[in-house]
């Protein structure tokens, strides 16, 4: 039995909270078995300490966008 290859999701965000919360939420609901969420933030944003403990959550970033 081989294993299903990995299915790397990565989110791209401003720190919308209440959205970000429920596209993190949703893509870690999916049943598929071999996944990670890589999630790339142009703000710093404490709800990304919930996510910290869970394995499919591989990379958290926060970059700093100049204008």
């Amino acid at each position: 039995m081989s294993e299903k290859p990995i299915i790397s999701t990565i989110l791209l965000t401003n720190g919308q909270e209440e959205r970000l919360k429920i596209s993190i939420d949703t893509i870690i609901e999916q049943d598929y078995p071999n996944k990670e969420l890589i999630i790339v933030s142009s703000t710093p944003n404490d709800i990304f300490s919930e996510y910290q403990e869970n394995s499919m959550v591989k990379n958290l970033h926060s970059i700093g966008i100049n204008s």
